[in-house]
């Protein structure tokens, strides 16, 4: 049995705070090395530091990155990394879309609405075709949902619910605004959700965008281990506001009896972990593949951001934006056989990134038509 490690770090940390107009992006990254590797990407590391950075007690991509050198040496390393058979894992997340998505889980779950049916829930692939539109055609709902899930309240909960059903109503869009009237009876429980979020773990650790990609990213890692038959440690930087959150959630679902569950567009969630045996955070200062995940990270970061805000892309991040499309590419093909990475984010965002990095101009993407009839109560 062939053993792996994989060393993650994240970028773009703004905790409840989705809409950070200077962090309009979430990344956890990290990079697998085989377990009797390690040693040598180390020495890389470390041969790097010495050489180029040898007055930095460890590798930040918020400082190294900075200059176009940096990111060059930076590119450099990630090649040497690759030499000696270290693969990159990803999940980047737009954080406006993960908005959008939000709301159609506050208004659009059976428990907090009487027109929808239980069953989907499971409809994972119709409900991003909702959160798709509510990203392109209600600019005021998700900004006021964003500002609600900092301080929620009756009225917050009920303005972002009047505000989306206004603007669907004037997009065209009446049949879904109808739908969300459906939530008016459960404000109540909505409001309790958005509560109980800031206090049900440790430092409001469920509050913030970070808890769920650290699961997306522990389910792309078994997925793709398990589909290589490896087994796996997975080690994480050291951070105050995770230290107990990230290992209890991995510990459900490691521990959880085996399952898996299909969604509607073919997706899966996994219980009970076989590959990824192992997790423990780790101080980045001691760990130099750490550092390496958090250059990994920043600069993934920086390329998409850079995007969003409508900055100027150098060459060296445009190289990195090879990097996450070839890979994004790869994994869209190979979908769950190989998965290494994933972009949470709108069709347009995802779009963008592509004709960045390939000089093209794609259409902008239409918006999508949404029948939700048959998994309506009939109310």
């Amino acid at each position: 049995m062939r053993h792996m490690d994989i060393y993650c770090d994240e970028s773009g940390n703004s905790g409840g705070n989705y809409l950070d107009p200077q962090q309009p992006v979430y990344v956890l990254a990290g990079w697998s090395i085989e377990k009797n590797q390690r040693f040598r990407a180390d020495k890389i590391i470390e041969r790097y530091t010495q050489t180029y950075f040898p007055d930095k007690r460890e590798l930040k991509g918020t400082e190294i990155l900075k200059s176009n050198e940096g990111q060059r040496i930076t590119n450099e390393l990630f090649k040497d990394l690759g030499k000696v058979g270290c693969m990159p894992f990803f999940i980047i997340a737009e954080k406006r879309y993960c908005v959008a998505g939000k709301i159609v889980e506050a208004f659009f779950d059976s428990e907090n609405n009487e027109k929808v049916l239980p069953v989907f829930s499971w409809m994972n692939g119709i409900k991003k075709d909702i959160a798709e539109l509510i990203y392109n055609i209600s600019n005021q709902s998700i900004e006021q949902f964003a500002e609600m899930h900092k301080n929620p309240s009756i009225e917050t909960v009920k303005q972002a619910q009047l505000s989306l059903m206004n603007e669907l109503k004037d997009s065209g869009n009446e049949k879904l605004a109808d739908v969300i009237d459906g939530s008016s009876k459960y404000i109540e429980d909505i409001l309790w959700e958005e509560t109980y979020s800031q206090i049900a773990m440790a430092r409001k650790a469920m509050h913030s965008l970070n808890l769920p990609t650290f699961i997306s990213f522990i389910q792309l890692v078994e997925k793709a281990t398990r589909a290589a038959g490896y087994k796996a440690r997975l080690f994480h930087d050291e951070t105050k506001q995770f230290q107990e959150a990230y290992p209890e959630v991995f510990s459900l679902y490691k521990n959880a009896p085996n399952a898996e569950f299909i969604l509607e567009n073919g997706m899966s969630i996994i219980m009970g972990f076989r590959s990824i045996k192992y997790f423990k955070m780790l101080k980045s200062v001691e760990t130099p593949m750490i550092q390496a995940a958090d250059l990994l990270a920043s600069f993934i970061n920086k390329f998409a951001s850079s995007i969003v805000l409508d900055k100027k892309i150098t060459p060296e991040m445009k190289k990195m934006g090879e990097t996450i499309v070839g890979s994004s590419l790869i994994s869209m093909e190979m979908h769950e056989l190989l998965q290494l990475s994933d972009i949470i984010g709108s069709v347009e965002f995802q779009r963008d990134l592509f004709n960045k990095v390939t000089g093209l101009n794609l259409n902008k993407p239409t918006i999508p038509k949404i029948n939700i009839d048959k998994y309506l109560t009939g109310k």
